[in-house]
């Protein structure tokens, strides 16, 4: 009895052609019952697919021919393709992970989620080599909806739906930097790239043909339609002018095409934008002509092509493709990254997606046009529109925003909260305009500030005083995504203020990266920190907790009678304690509770290192009070005192970096326990500015009141 065969990739006419190859006449005219004087050819063409499969199946050189036509058609339809770039990969890994997640089929599948189209993405047979091509293979379920046309049925006229299983494939072509993924459904796009990124380690991004790229890729056919979209008012050169044709989008369709006026006039317009274009008599299309959309590079050809024919479509595409690509990158890097678009990058183990990689990806553009100018000082001027964007998407690019003021008396200070002693105010965007606040009060200021010294400073556009400082998570994607489109990568940090985005090199510290009190002399010559002991004394905690950043006198704003005075007596009631003057006491240094922008920090002296020479080495310490609300694992990044240390670090590095500031070791102390991510991404910010960190937490604060202890009496007043 025949195999049974329902379906097939192959062909109608390759059917019938390796039927009359491999079945003698007359078995065919026998088992189709034909006379002899029948057209066979006739016969074969009215035949149902499904019955040409039974028929070649029936005899053993036909089902072998069958197996090497569906090698040669892995697609299931006239192809279309789109060409994404590709990241580093190993084809070895890429071999041995497709074979385990085959066996694993839908278990280690991709999920587009229940309102997608696309409901999940999975391989049922592992990726091969074929010549010089790597074949993953992919399946998935598309969704399709109908309304129920049985009367009897009891979901009669309601809308319905259900899944469809698809087939697509990547090819990676060996020696390009380029794939092509086939994928008949453009919803399934993402997903597969996603899948790709999940299970196969494999990078793909979409990219974008401009008209030169499809020019190029159509020579020497015939144009046939083409599709032209109005640009938005913002796209336009020509702003004040209109085209007369008053439609979103204009199809045009000729066979002569070429010769057109209407066709000219349209490539030439500065208000309308190509999109799509159909050509025939390709010179490398036998039959049936070939599409190019410029959206996700998209290649339709409607003749079902075989394998070994479009390998060959694909390997001429991909070299006229990177040979433009590469003269882009060496001559147009802005328009060289407008190509690639990313609907996906990672941040250290954090998946980014959404609005979010619009923005990353011009950010990469622009890092990248300074890296080609080979200067390290270079400076790129940034429009307003992408600087409210990066405020916009500050956190989920692990970007850091800040108001730096020109204070008279200050010269370069930090925004504080006029309300909020030592809050240092935030950048937002709120109803579309950037707006500095504070993250603990309601106040808001756009023009009118206060410097923390209580001078009254007007600006006129607060845009000019935004100061950006990247995390080095950050700068990690960045430099892979760099890699990724073949750019050098960034040899250090960069800086953006008011709307200039500067580079600035890596420095290495002067001491190890991170550094704490054991390691520092005065700690352990005059205060014995590193033979202390951890105070669990229920009433030191209980003050500790009480204790301020700043002196509590004439409301948080003493002068510096006050602070002296204050200084000179160890004896003072507790209530009068700041931690400043807490912290100099086991090591005999008087740190008052005032504190202003051109101070630099809370805590400013010089130290030596423990086992090295007697070097002097400038110490700026930032305080913080005790917080109530702390979390099991401590202090994260949403705590309004760790934001305003992030802001009061970032912006010192930042000093630090223009040469503006010397300091060899940027401290923080605040008396709870901070959660190490925290502590990590500090540290970075620090040391790449080319600084020691040091960080001061509870412990630490415990043992230094263990400290002081023998050395001041706590008064139980108030």
């Amino acid at each position: 009895m025949p195999e049974v065969k329902v379906a097939t990739f192959v062909p109608k006419t390759q059917l019938i052609e390796a039927i009359k190859t491999y079945i003698p006449e007359d078995c065919i005219r026998t088992s189709l019952n034909m006379q002899v004087n029948s057209d066979i050819d006739s016969k074969l063409n009215n035949l149902k697919k499904a019955d040409l499969l039974s028929l070649l199946l029936s005899f053993p050189e036909g089902k072998l021919e069958l197996e090497n036509l569906e090698t040669e058609f892995p697609i299931g339809s006239a192809p279309t393709f789109y060409v994404v770039r590709i990241g580093t990969f190993n084809a070895e890994d890429i071999l041995k992970t497709s074979e385990i997640l085959a066996k694993s089929s839908v278990d280690r599948a991709y999920f587009g989620g229940r309102k997608n189209s696309v409901r999940r993405v999975y391989m049922i047979k592992q990726a091969n080599f074929y010549s010089d091509v790597l074949e993953i293979p992919l399946v998935y379920d598309l969704k399709f909806e109908y309304t129920v046309a049985d009367e009897s049925a009891k979901e009669y006229t309601e809308l319905c739906s259900e899944y469809s299983l698809q087939n697509a494939c990547i090819w990676v072509l060996k020696g390009h930097s380029h794939a092509i993924i086939f994928c008949s459904d453009f919803a399934a796009l993402n997903p597969i790239i996603s899948y790709c990124q999940e299970h196969l380690n494999i990078t793909l991004n979409s990219m974008n043909f401009d008209n030169k790229t499809i020019d190029e890729l159509s020579a020497e056919a015939m144009p046939r339609t083409a599709t032209f979209s109005k640009l938005e008012l913002e796209e336009s050169d020509n702003k004040n002018t209109q085209d007369n044709l008053d439609v979103q989008t204009i199809i045009l369709s000729d066979p002569n095409l070429r010769d057109k006026v209407i066709l000219g006039e349209l490539e030439k317009s500065k208000n309308r934008r190509r999109t799509a274009k159909f050509f025939s008599k390709h010179p490398n299309i036998p039959k049936g002509g070939i599409g190019f959309a410029s959206r996700y590079s998209r290649v339709w050809i409607p003749s079902h092509l075989g394998r070994e024919y479009l390998m060959q479509v694909a390997s001429t595409f991909l070299k006229i493709i990177e040979d433009k690509m590469e003269k882009e990158r060496s001559n147009d890097l802005k328009h060289y990254c407008s190509n690639y678009s990313t609907k996906m990058f990672k941040i250290g183990n954090t998946i980014i997606r959404g609005k979010s990689c619009q923005v990353f990806s011009d950010l990469v553009t622009n890092i990248a046009e300074a890296i080609n100018t080979g200067n390290q000082t270079t400076e790129i001027a940034l429009p307003p529109e992408f600087i409210k964007s990066l405020v916009r998407f500050q956190d989920s690019l692990q970007l850091h925003a800040m108001v730096e003021l020109d204070c008279k008396n200050c010269i370069n200070s930090l925004a504080y909260c006029p309300k909020c002693s030592g809050i240092p105010l935030e950048v937002k965007m709120i109803s579309g305009a950037i707006v500095a606040k504070c993250p603990r009060c309601s106040f808001k200021a756009i023009d009118s500030f206060e410097c923390d010294c209580g001078e009254n400073i007007h600006i006129q556009n607060l845009y000019n005083h935004i100061s950006i400082m990247p995390s080095k998570r950050l700068i990690d994607a960045l430099n892979e995504r760099l890699t990724y489109l073949g750019i050098s990568k960034l040899k250090g940090t960069f800086v953006i203020l008011g709307g200039v985005l500067r580079l600035f090199s890596f420095q290495t510290p002067k001491l190890k990266p991170l550094i704490s009190l054991n390691d520092l002399n005065y700690w352990r010559a005059t205060a014995h920190f590193h033979t202390g002991k951890i105070s669990l004394n229920d009433d030191h905690l209980k003050k500790l907790k009480s204790l301020k950043e700043k002196c509590r006198n004439t409301n948080y704003h003493p002068s510096g009678n006050d602070c002296s005075d204050c200084l000179e007596n160890y004896f003072l009631d507790f209530e009068h304690m700041c931690l400043p003057k807490l912290f100099g006491i086991p090591i005999n240094k008087k740190f008052d509770g005032i504190h202003h922008g051109y101070e630099f920090a809370d805590i400013k002296y010089q130290d030596s290192i423990n086992n090295t020479d007697n070097t002097q080495y400038e110490i700026a310490i930032h305080i913080k009070s005790y917080q109530s609300t702390e979390p099991i694992n401590g202090l994260g990044r949403t705590n309004n005192a760790i934001k305003g240390l992030y802001t009061q670090v970032c912006y010192c590095s930042y000093l630090v970096m223009r040469g503006i500031k010397a300091v060899d070791v940027i401290g923080i102390a605040i008396p709870n326990n901070i959660q190490a991510e925290v502590k990590t991404s500090l540290q970075d910010v620090v040391n790449m500015s080319g600084i020691s960190f040091l960080v001061i937490d509870k412990n630490d604060w415990l043992k230094i009141i263990d400290a002081v202890n023998g050395n001041i009496n706590f008064s139980n007043t108030g």
